[in-house]
Protein backbone atom coordinates (compact mmCIF):
# COMPACT_ATOMS: atom_id res chain seq x y z
CA UNK A 1 0.00 0.00 0.00
CA UNK A 2 2.57 2.71 1.09
CA UNK A 3 4.86 2.13 -2.07
CA UNK A 4 1.58 2.71 -4.33
CA UNK A 5 1.32 5.66 -2.42
CA UNK A 6 4.73 6.86 -2.97
CA UNK A 7 4.43 6.49 -6.58
CA UNK A 8 1.19 8.29 -6.93
CA UNK A 9 2.67 10.80 -4.76
CA UNK A 10 5.36 11.51 -7.51
CA UNK A 11 3.51 10.96 -10.37
CA UNK A 12 1.09 14.35 -8.63
CA UNK A 13 4.03 16.12 -8.68
CA UNK A 14 4.55 16.19 -12.20
CA UNK A 15 2.29 17.32 -14.66
CA UNK A 16 -1.95 17.57 -14.67
CA UNK A 17 -2.79 14.11 -16.56
CA UNK A 18 -0.84 12.47 -14.22
CA UNK A 19 -1.90 14.23 -11.20
CA UNK A 20 -5.39 12.99 -12.16
CA UNK A 21 -4.26 9.56 -12.58
CA UNK A 22 -2.81 9.78 -9.36
CA UNK A 23 -5.59 11.12 -7.31
CA UNK A 24 -7.88 8.45 -8.54
CA UNK A 25 -5.77 5.53 -7.55
CA UNK A 26 -5.29 6.96 -4.30
CA UNK A 27 -8.94 7.03 -4.16
CA UNK A 28 -8.56 3.28 -3.82
CA UNK A 29 -6.14 2.67 -1.44
CA UNK A 30 -8.05 2.96 2.39
CA UNK A 31 -5.62 4.77 4.44
CA UNK A 32 -6.09 8.55 6.18
CA UNK A 33 -2.58 9.22 4.38
CA UNK A 34 -4.32 8.76 0.81
CA UNK A 35 -7.41 10.52 1.69
CA UNK A 36 -5.45 13.59 2.64
CA UNK A 37 -3.07 13.74 -0.49
CA UNK A 38 -6.29 13.66 -2.13
CA UNK A 39 -7.52 16.62 -0.53
CA UNK A 40 -4.44 18.35 -0.88
CA UNK A 41 -4.13 18.23 -4.41
CA UNK A 42 -7.53 19.28 -4.94
CA UNK A 43 -6.78 22.22 -3.25
CA UNK A 44 -3.65 23.18 -4.67
CA UNK A 45 -5.92 22.85 -8.24
CA UNK A 46 -7.46 25.70 -9.25
CA UNK A 47 -11.05 26.32 -8.29
CA UNK A 48 -12.03 26.80 -11.78
CA UNK A 49 -9.79 24.24 -13.09
CA UNK A 50 -10.86 20.73 -14.69
CA UNK A 51 -8.32 19.19 -12.22
CA UNK A 52 -10.28 20.16 -8.93
CA UNK A 53 -13.06 18.41 -10.43
CA UNK A 54 -11.53 14.85 -10.86
CA UNK A 55 -9.77 15.50 -7.20
CA UNK A 56 -13.68 16.00 -6.21
CA UNK A 57 -14.36 12.86 -7.64
CA UNK A 58 -11.91 10.64 -6.04
CA UNK A 59 -12.56 12.31 -2.68
CA UNK A 60 -16.31 11.00 -2.90
CA UNK A 61 -15.09 7.62 -4.37
CA UNK A 62 -12.70 7.09 -1.29
CA UNK A 63 -15.54 8.68 0.74
CA UNK A 64 -18.24 6.23 -0.46
CA UNK A 65 -15.91 3.12 0.49
CA UNK A 66 -15.52 4.21 3.69
CA UNK A 67 -19.36 4.58 4.05
CA UNK A 68 -19.82 1.46 2.61
CA UNK A 69 -17.63 -0.05 5.76
CA UNK A 70 -19.20 2.28 8.32
CA UNK A 71 -22.69 0.51 7.52
CA UNK A 72 -21.45 -3.00 6.84
CA UNK A 73 -19.90 -2.87 10.48
CA UNK A 74 -23.06 -1.45 12.29
CA UNK A 75 -24.93 -4.08 10.43
CA UNK A 76 -23.10 -6.74 11.96
CA UNK A 77 -22.54 -5.00 15.45
CA UNK A 78 -25.98 -4.23 16.26
CA UNK A 79 -28.17 -6.23 18.22
CA UNK A 80 -31.46 -4.85 16.62
CA UNK A 81 -32.79 -6.29 13.79
CA UNK A 82 -34.53 -3.01 12.64
CA UNK A 83 -31.33 -1.14 12.78
CA UNK A 84 -29.22 -3.90 11.34
CA UNK A 85 -31.90 -3.54 8.45
CA UNK A 86 -31.73 -0.59 8.04
CA UNK A 87 -28.13 -0.43 8.04
CA UNK A 88 -28.06 -2.98 5.42
CA UNK A 89 -30.11 -1.20 3.13
CA UNK A 90 -27.61 2.18 3.48
CA UNK A 91 -24.22 -0.09 2.76
CA UNK A 92 -26.41 -0.98 -0.47
CA UNK A 93 -26.54 1.99 -1.33
CA UNK A 94 -22.73 2.98 -1.38
CA UNK A 95 -21.09 -0.28 -1.74
CA UNK A 96 -18.33 -1.20 -4.78
CA UNK A 97 -16.34 -3.65 -5.69
CA UNK A 98 -13.47 -2.62 -2.58
CA UNK A 99 -16.01 -4.39 -0.57
CA UNK A 100 -14.73 -7.80 -1.10
CA UNK A 101 -11.62 -6.81 0.08
CA UNK A 102 -12.75 -5.93 3.76
CA UNK A 103 -15.75 -7.94 4.03
CA UNK A 104 -13.85 -10.83 5.88
CA UNK A 105 -12.17 -8.34 8.20
CA UNK A 106 -15.50 -6.79 9.68
CA UNK A 107 -17.45 -9.84 10.33
CA UNK A 108 -14.67 -11.26 12.15
CA UNK A 109 -14.43 -8.43 14.32
CA UNK A 110 -17.89 -8.08 15.01
CA UNK A 111 -18.55 -6.85 18.13
CA UNK A 112 -22.07 -8.69 18.45
CA UNK A 113 -21.44 -10.91 21.46
CA UNK A 114 -25.27 -13.42 21.00
CA UNK A 115 -24.21 -16.03 19.01
CA UNK A 116 -28.25 -15.95 18.12
CA UNK A 117 -27.67 -12.75 16.62
CA UNK A 118 -24.48 -13.15 14.77
CA UNK A 119 -26.05 -16.19 13.10
CA UNK A 120 -28.58 -14.50 11.69
CA UNK A 121 -26.77 -11.42 10.74
CA UNK A 122 -25.06 -14.39 8.27
CA UNK A 123 -27.75 -15.94 7.53
CA UNK A 124 -29.38 -12.74 6.45
CA UNK A 125 -26.22 -12.08 4.63
CA UNK A 126 -25.89 -15.23 2.84
CA UNK A 127 -28.97 -14.73 1.38
CA UNK A 128 -28.54 -11.34 -0.23
CA UNK A 129 -24.89 -12.30 -1.88
CA UNK A 130 -26.90 -11.78 -4.66
CA UNK A 131 -28.05 -8.18 -3.56
CA UNK A 132 -25.03 -7.05 -2.84
CA UNK A 133 -23.27 -8.10 -6.36
CA UNK A 134 -26.17 -6.36 -8.12
CA UNK A 135 -26.05 -3.13 -6.40
CA UNK A 136 -22.58 -3.77 -7.05
CA UNK A 137 -22.94 -3.52 -10.13
CA UNK A 138 -25.52 -0.70 -10.17
CA UNK A 139 -23.30 1.53 -8.31
CA UNK A 140 -20.21 1.14 -10.42
CA UNK A 141 -22.23 1.41 -13.41
CA UNK A 142 -20.41 5.35 -14.66
CA UNK A 143 -17.16 3.84 -13.53
CA UNK A 144 -17.13 1.52 -16.02
CA UNK A 145 -17.68 4.01 -19.00
CA UNK A 146 -14.18 5.63 -17.59
CA UNK A 147 -10.44 4.81 -16.83
CA UNK A 148 -8.88 6.61 -14.41
CA UNK A 149 -11.32 9.09 -14.43
CA UNK A 150 -11.24 9.42 -18.39
CA UNK A 151 -14.09 8.63 -20.77
CA UNK A 152 -13.31 5.66 -22.69
CA UNK A 153 -15.83 5.41 -25.63
CA UNK A 154 -16.92 1.83 -26.91
CA UNK A 155 -14.00 -0.15 -28.90
CA UNK A 156 -11.33 2.81 -28.01
CA UNK A 157 -8.09 1.84 -26.87
CA UNK A 158 -6.37 5.18 -26.58
CA UNK A 159 -4.41 6.49 -25.11
CA UNK A 160 -3.89 2.59 -23.55
CA UNK A 161 -2.76 1.09 -26.72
Amino acid sequence: RSILCCKCYLKSAIFEPCQMKAGMLLSCIPSDEAFDRIKLLSRESHDDSWLRSYFEKAKEFWQRNGWAKHWFTRFWDTTNDEVAWSSFRLFLSCVDSRFWFWKDEVELESVATDADTKRRRQIFYESNISTIQNRIRDNEKNLRKYYLSQKVLQGEIWPWM
